[in-house]
C-alpha cells in the first residue's frame, strides 16, 4: 500500500510550485499538496492543514524563510522541513540547516527531492521511535527496581573485576553486612574449592557475552556454606559505559543434598538394571502393558513402543491362556502376592517361546499401581526337559549322581518314589528316609492346594512351581520345582528337579519393591549388542550382532573387539578408533558418526549407527563397555533413492521453468526486433526507439534470469568484502517493507561480528525472505528480524547441522503468517518450486545458493498455522572492514585508446561500436596471443593503450587469465577489465588476485561500460 502524505508548500512563484508538485508525483506515495504564497497563510495552514512535510522556497526574503522554518519546527518538531532554491548555494544551505531545516535541494537537482523527503521522514520516524523506546526503557527500569527489591532471589550487579556495585535486600539479608557487599570482591565469598571454577565461568561470560549458569558454595558471614545456583548475564548499556554483569541467584542447599543422595542411589541400581537379562513388564489389572523394559526386544522381539498399550494376554498361547489368566486373577485377589508361572508367548517372528515369569501384585503401592512381571525365555530349557523325559532310563545313573536335587513322585499317593543324594543332603534325610515320605510332609502348603497343583502338573498345565519346603531341621527354604509327568514301565510318575531359590526369591522380592525407581533408568540398547571387558575383549555378542557381523559367540569370546567390529570412515576409508577405546578414554557415552562402514566376516560392507557406553559397578567403577548398533544400509539406500527422485523432480521443474521464462523473454525480444525491421522505413524514430527499448527491457529480464540461475547453480561466486551486517539489515528491511502493511521489528546486537560478504547478494537474500514474510501475511502483521553472535562447538545439533565449529553471526526472520505445510518444507529451496500464484520459484533457491557460496547455512522452521522462521548463519570474519568507494557516474565526453579481446566477432563489433560512440579509439583482437602482440606493438611506438577489455574464456586460444600474466610482464601498470558470462569462475569473484583492475560481467549495457571505464581511467590519471 502506497504511503499517504500531506505536503505544505510556501512559494510565491506558481511555476516553481508546479514543478515541485510534478516531481512529487514521481514518488511511490500518495500526497495532498497545498501551496501558499504569504507567511501569514503558511502559519495558519500549519494548524489547519496539519501537513506531514513542509517545502519552502529560499527565494523568499530572509525575514520570511527563517521565521517559516522556526514556526514549522515550533508547532511540529518531528515534521520534515526541506528548502528549495535556484542554483546550489553552499552558504544558503548551511544557513537553512542551522536554522532547523532537514535538507536543502537545488531546483536544477529536483530529482533529489523525493529521496531527501523520504530520508527526512524516515529519520523523524526513527527519532520518534527512539524517544518511545527511551520512555519504555525508563518504565522497565522502574519495574526492574521494584522486582529486585521484592524478590527472594539474590540479585547483584558486578563490574568486570567482580566487584559488586549493587546488591538486592535479599542479598543483604543473607550476608548481614551491607558495607561488605559494596566493597569486597564477589569471589572472596565463594568457597575456596569452587573459586577457580567460578572465575573461569565469569571470564567466559566476559569473553563471549553468552548467558552463563553455574553452581557454587557461598560462604556466609558466620563462615557456614550454602549451595547457590546463579545465572549471569553481560549487560551493555552503551559504547561509552563499560559492560556490567547481572547476577540472579538462589539458595539450593536442600535440593543439592537431595540430588546427591538420589544420584548415589541411582548409580547403585543402574549397574544392577543395565546388566539384568530378564525382561520386565508393568501391566494394569486388565493386562494392558504400561511399561516394557529394553530387554523385551531381546526376549520376544517387540520394542517398548510395540508393547505399551497392548494386552499382554494376546501374546499368550491358546493352550496356556486359561491357566495364565486364572493365575492372574488369583494374584489380583491378594495385593502384595507373588506368583511364578510358565507359559508360551508368541515372538515377533511368530514362533512360540516358553517363558518363566515371576509376577508381583503391587496395585496398592502408590508409586507402582500395577502388576510387575519379571520373565525370561526358557524355551531351550523346556526342550532339554522334554529330551530328558524321553531318555530317563538312559540317564538313570546320571540322576543318582547328579548334583542337582531330583526326585520321582507318585501323583496318586504323593509318595516320593525315588530321590538322588543331592536331594537327601539338602533336606537332611537319608535316601531311604525320603523314599518313605510324601511330599505333603515336606511341602508346607495346605494338602488341598498341593493336591490341585500336583494334578495340574500331571495334566501338564504347569510344570514349574515355587514352594516353601521344610527341612528335617525345621528350616523353611523356598525351592523351585520343575515337575514333568513321565511314564516308566507303564507307571505314571512326576519327575521333579529342585532348585534352592531362597536367595533368588529374596532378591526378586527386593527388586520388585524397587521397580519404580529402576524404570526411569532403563534405556534402549538397539539391535546388535556386544559387551567387552576393560581390555576390549568380547564377553557377549547377541544373535542380532551375530547376524550383522557374521561372527558367532563361540568365535568371538575373548577376542579383541576390533576383530568383530571392523569399522571404517565412509569418506576417507581409514580405520576408525575402537568405540571401546573412546569410552574408556572419555569415561562417558559416545556415539558414532553417520558415515561409518562395518566390514563383516565375509568382507561385505554395511552402514551402521552405534552407541557405546561404560558398564559401571555399584562403586561407579567402569568394569566393561556395551556397544549397541544397527545395520542402516537399507535405510541409507532408501534415503539415496528418495534423494535421487527429488533431484530428478527438481530438474524437471527447473527445465520447465527455464523453458517457460526464456520463451516469454525471447518472444518479446524477437517480436520487437521483427516489428522494428518492418517499420524501419515507415515509422518515425520515436516509435522505433520505443520498440527497441522494449526489446532491451526483455533482454535485461533475460540477464536477470541468467544471474539467478547462475547464483543457485555452481556459479554466482560472491565478490566478498568485510562488512558489518547492522546497516545492511536495517536498509534491506526498510526498503523491503516500505509501503506495505507489515512492520519490521529489528533486534540487532550492538557488537555484531564482522562478516566477509557480497553486500549486493546478501541484501537480495534478506529482501527475498522479508518479501516472502509479507506475502505470508496479506492482512498485515509484524516481522521480527534478529541478529546475534554465536559460537558453534563440536557435536552441536539443531540448525547447526553441517557447520564447522567456530564463530558465526546468526540472523533469524520470523513472520506471523500461516506457515508452510509439512509436505512442502523439503522443496522450498528447489528452483521453480512455488505455491504462490504468479511466483517464479527462484527467490528461495537463489537465497540458498548465495548463503551456501558464503560458506554459511540457511534453514527453516515452520508449522502449519503457526508462522515461519528462517535462520541464516554466516562465518564471522577475522579481517577489518574495507573502505567503500563510489564508482563514477557516466561521463559524456571520453577519449583514450582501448584494446578489445574477444573470440566472438559479434561481441567485438558490438563492444567496439559502444566504445566508439562513447568517444574512444578501439583496436580489436580475437585471442590472447594477438592481444599481447598488439599491446607490445602500440606501446613500442609510443601509443600505449589506456585500458584492455578481455574475455575470460577463449576456446582453442590463450584465455584472459593467461593473457593478463603476459601483459603484466610487458607493463606492470596495465589497466585490464575481465569480462565473462561465466560467473562461477573464481577469477570473476577475486579478479584483483589475478592482476585485473576491474570486472564487467556479461551481458552489460552502455551505461555500465561507461561507468567501469570512467572509474578505471580516473584511477589511472590519479596515479600519473
Amino acid at each position: 500500500m502506497a504511503r499517504e502524505l500531506r505536503v505544505l508548500i510556501l512559494d510565491d512563484t506558481t511555476d516553481d510550485a508546479e514543478s515541485i508538485i510534478q516531481e512529487l508525483r514521481k514518488g511511490d506515495f500518495l500526497f495532498w499538496s497545498l501551496v501558499v504564497k504569504q507567511p501569514e497563510e503558511f502559519t495558519q495552514e500549519l494548524q489547519d492543514f496539519a501537513p506531514d512535510a513542509v517545502l519552502l522556497d529560499y527565494a523568499l526574503s530572509e525575514n520570511t524563510i527563517f521565521p517559516a522554518i522556526y514556526a514549522a519546527k515550533e508547532q511540529r518538531p518531528l515534521m520534515p522541513v526541506i528548502v528549495t532554491s535556484g542554483p546550489a548555494d553552499e552558504e544558503a544551505a548551511i544557513a537553512c540547516l542551522r536554522a532547523g531545516a532537514d535538507d536543502y535541494v537545488a531546483r536544477n537537482k529536483l530529482h533529489r527531492l523525493i529521496p531527501a523527503l523520504r530520508m527526512s521522514i524516515e529519520k523523524k520516524e526513527a527519532d520518534a521511535q527512539e524517544q518511545h523506546e527511551s520512555e519504555k526503557l525508563k518504565e522497565a527500569e522502574r519495574r526492574l527496581k521494584i522486582i529486585s527489591e521484592n524478590s527472594a532471589d539474590l540479585i547483584a550487579i558486578m563490574d568486570a573485576e567482580g566487584r559488586r556495585t549493587y546488591a538486592s535486600p535479599s542479598y543483604q539479608k543473607i550476608l548481614l553486612d551491607m558495607p561488605t557487599l559494596k566493597s569486597d570482591k564477589f569471589f572472596d565469598e565463594v568457597h575456596p574449592e569452587d573459586r577457580e571454577h567460578v572465575k573461569a565461568i565469569f571470564q567466559e561470560l566476559l569473553a563471549t557475552g553468552e548467558l552463563q549458569r553455574c553452581e557454587y558454595r557461598l560462604i556466609l558471614k558466620d563462615r557456614s556454606a550454602r549451595y547457590v545456583e546463579a545465572q549471569w548475564s553481560l549487560i551493555h548499556e552503551s559504547d561509552s559505559v563499560p559492560p556490567f554483569v547481572l547476577s540472579v541467584a538462589r539458595i539450593i542447599t536442600k535440593r543439592k543434598r537431595a540430588e546427591e543422595a538420589l544420584r548415589e542411589s541411582v548409580k547403585y541400581f543402574r549397574a544392577l538394571v543395565e546388566n539384568i537379562s530378564d525382561a520386565i513388564a508393568l501391566v494394569n489389572r486388565y493386562g494392558i502393558v504400561l511399561y516394557a523394559s529394553s530387554s523385551t526386544r531381546r526376549v520376544i522381539g517387540y520394542t517398548f513402543k510395540e508393547m505399551v498399550g497392548n494386552n499382554i494376554f494376546e501374546l499368550i498361547h491358546q493352550d496356556d491362556l486359561v491357566y495364565t489368566m486364572n493365575e492372574f486373577k488369583l494374584l489380583l485377589e491378594k495385593p502384595g502376592r507373588t506368583t511364578s508361572i510358565q507359559f508360551r508367548m508368541r515372538h515377533k517372528d511368530q514362533s512360540w517361546r516358553w517363558m518363566e515369569g515371576v509376577a508381583n501384585n503391587l496395585m496398592l503401592d502408590p508409586s507402582v499401581q500395577g502388576i510387575v512381571i519379571n520373565y525370561r525365555d526358557i524355551t531351550p530349557r523346556k526342550k532339554t526337559d522334554e529330551e530328558l523325559r524321553e531318555t530317563e532310563e538312559r540317564y538313570k545313573e546320571m540322576f543318582h549322581r547328579h548334583q542337582a536335587m531330583q526326585w520321582f513322585v507318585d501323583p496318586e499317593t504323593q509318595r516320593i518314589v525315588d530321590a538322588n543324594s543331592a536331594a537327601a543332603k539338602f533336606y537332611g534325610y537319608s535316601m531311604n528316609e525320603l523314599k518313605t515320605m510324601t511330599v505333603s510332609q515336606i511341602n508346607t502348603l495346605p494338602k488341598s492346594e498341593l493336591d490341585q497343583l500336583i494334578k495340574t502338573a500331571v495334566e501338564e498345565k504347569k510344570n514349574v512351581f515355587i514352594f516353601p519346603h521344610r527341612l528335617k531341621s525345621g528350616e523353611i527354604r523356598f525351592v523351585e520345582i520343575h515337575s514333568s509327568p513321565i511314564t516308566i514301565k507303564g507307571r505314571k510318575l512326576l519327575y521333579s528337579i529342585i532348585h534352592d531359590v531362597t536367595e533368588r526369591k529374596k532378591a526378586d522380592e527386593a527388586l520388585a519393591t524397587e521397580k519404580e525407581r529402576l524404570l526411569v533408568t532403563l534405556r534402549s540398547i538397539g539391535e546388535g549388542v556386544i559387551t567387552t571387558d576393560t581390555e576390549g575383549r568380547v564377553l557377549l555378542i547377541n544373535p542380532v550382532a551375530e547376524a550383522i557381523t557374521g561372527f558367532t559367540q563361540t568365535e568371538t569370546a575373548g577376542q579383541p573387539v576390533e576383530t568383530v567390529l571392523t569399522i571404517l570412515d565412509e569418506r576417507t576409508r581409514t580405520p576408525l578408533e575402537s568405540p571401546v577405546t573412546r569410552v574408556l578414554r572419555m569415561g562417558d557415552i559416545v556415539e558414532l558418526t553417520g558415515n561409518t562402514v562395518l566390514v563383516d566376516k565375509l568382507h561385505q560392507e554395511k552402514f551402521i549407527a552405534h552407541t557405546a557406553a561404560p558398564i559401571r559397578d555399584e562403586f561407579n567403577r567402569i568394569i566393561g563397555v556395551i556397544i549397541v548398533f544397527k545395520d542402516t544400509s537399507l535405510q541409507r539406500k532408501m534415503e539415496n533413492e528418495v534423494l535421487n527422485a527429488r533431484k530428478i523432480e527438481s530438474i524437471g521443474i527447473l527445465a520447465g521453468g527455464i523453458a517457460h521464462d526464456f520463451n516469454n523473454i525471447l518472444a518479446a525480444i524477437i517480436g520487437n526486433l521483427s516489428l522494428a525491421k518492418m517499420r524501419l522505413s515507415q515509422e518515425p524514430k520515436e516509435k522505433l526507439l520505443d520498440i527497441l527499448t522494449s526489446a532491451e527491457k526483455a533482454s535485461l529480464r533475460a540477464k536477470d534470469l541468467t544471474q539467478q540461475l547462475l547464483t543457485f547453480s555452481r556459479g554466482g561466486a560472491p565478490v566478498r568484502k568485510t562488512a558489518n551486517l547492522r546497516d545492511l539489515l536495517k536498509e534491506s528491511a526498510a526498503f523491503a517493507s516500505t509501503g506495505s502493511n507489515v512492520r519490521c521489528d529489528l533486534n540487532l546486537s550492538d557488537n555484531l561480528w564482522q562478516v566477509d560478504i557480497d553486500a549486493g547478494q546478501m541484501s537480495r537474500v534478506i529482501h527475498n525472505l522479508i518479501l516472502n514474510a509479507q506475502q505470508a501475511m496479506p492482512n498485515g502483521g509484524v516481522i521480527r528480524l534478529n541478529a546475534e553472535n554465536i559460537t558453534i562447538k563440536a557435536h552441536t545439533s539443531d540448525h547447526h547441522l553441517g557447520l564447522r565449529p567456530g564463530r558465526y553471526v546468526k540472523i533469524s526472520i520470523r513472520d506471523q503468517g500461516m506457515g508452510i505445510r509439512e509436505e512442502h518444507l523439503q522443496k522450498i529451496f528447489d528452483p521453480y518450486f512455488t505455491t504462490k500464484s504468479g511466483g517464479s520459484g527462484l527467490g528461495l533457491a537463489t537465497s540458498y545458493s548465495i548463503v551456501k557460496n558464503h560458506d554459511g547455512l540457511i534453514a527453516v522452521e515452520s508449522k502449519w498455522m503457526s508462522g515461519t522462521t528462517f535462520y541464516i548463519y554466516l562465518p564471522a570474519s577475522d579481517h577489518h572492514p574495507e573502505m567503500a568507494t563510489d564508482k563514477e557516474t557516466p561521463d559524456a565526453n571520453h577519449h583514450g585508446r582501448i584494446l578489445i579481446m574477444d573470440d566472438e566477432a559479434a561481441v567485438r563489433r558490438m563492444l567496439g561500436d559502444m566504445l566508439k560512440y562513447l568517444g574512444f579509439t578501439v583496436w580489436e583482437v580475437a585471442d590472447g596471443s594477438e592481444a599481447v602482440a598488439a599491446y607490445r606493438s602500440f606501446r613500442d611506438r609510443g601509443e600505449p593503450f589506456d585500458a584492455v577489455i578481455m574475455d575470460l574464456t577463449i576456446p582453442g586460444g590463450m584465455s584472459g587469465k593467461e593473457t593478463i600474466k603476459q601483459l603484466i610482464g610487458i607493463d606492470p601498470n596495465v589497466r585490464a577489465v575481465v569480462s565473462s558470462g561465466y560467473s562461477n569462475d573464481p577469477v570473476m569473484g577475486r579478479y584483483k588476485e589475478y592482476g585485473f583492475s576491474d570486472v564487467l560481467p556479461k551481458p552489460y549495457n552502455a551505461d555500465e561500460l561507461a561507468k567501469t571505464l570512467n572509474g578505471l581511467l580516473k584511477e589511472k590519471n590519479l596515479h600519473r
